[in-house]
């Protein structure tokens, strides 16, 4: 994988390879719902600790510092110790200083190549056209499946038996 590869991905591809690299890393990685992110992307679970992450697939301009303060804002506001900013671009030198200063950890183009697994890019075919398509527990994708004893159409986790996640018309998760 290569800097050009990254920037070539659309935005809600760059969340996935974010939270497939932090999965790597052993975390609960979830996209937070489509429309309704509130200034966060990613929620981060790991044993009793929740990291919040804001994407930034910017790649032709840097990231300012009021992104990072408005990150600061909402990781104060939802009562999370930490939280991280990850981009495909770079930070302005403010925004740095505020992040290093204020508990948020810092993934930029000098160093997503080195955070991401290059085979944890998804092929092409598996690449999710909207949150809904992703599973609500790992974030694997969904694909249609039908209930044997209801006969109830739903979307369940392909990662079925590990994952027992589900979607079912209408609903947020299930």
């Amino acid at each position: 994988m290569t800097q050009e590869n990254i920037a070539n991905l659309s935005w809600f591809q760059f969340e996935q390879l974010i939270a497939a690299g932090f999965r790597r890393k052993g975390f609960s990685a979830e996209l937070t719902a489509e429309g309704a992110d509130e200034g966060i992307d990613i929620v981060l679970r790991e044993r009793n600790n929740v990291l919040l992450v804001q994407c930034k697939h910017w790649a032709g301009q840097s990231v300012g510092v009021n992104i990072a303060r408005e990150l600061f804002g909402v990781m104060h506001a939802k009562s999370a110790r930490k939280a991280i900013l990850a981009t495909s671009g770079r930070l302005t030198p403010e925004a740095r200083r505020f992040c290093d200063e204020n508990s948020i950890y810092c993934i930029d183009a000098d160093s997503v190549l080195s955070f991401v697994d290059p085979a944890a890019m998804p092929a092409q075919h598996e690449i999710a056209a909207n949150r809904r398509d992703l599973c609500p527990l790992c974030g694997a994708t969904m694909v249609a499946r039908t209930g044997r004893q209801s006969g109830r159409a739903f979307r369940g986790c392909s990662r079925y038996p590990a994952c027992k996640g589900k979607r079912f018309a209408g609903a947020a998760n299930a």
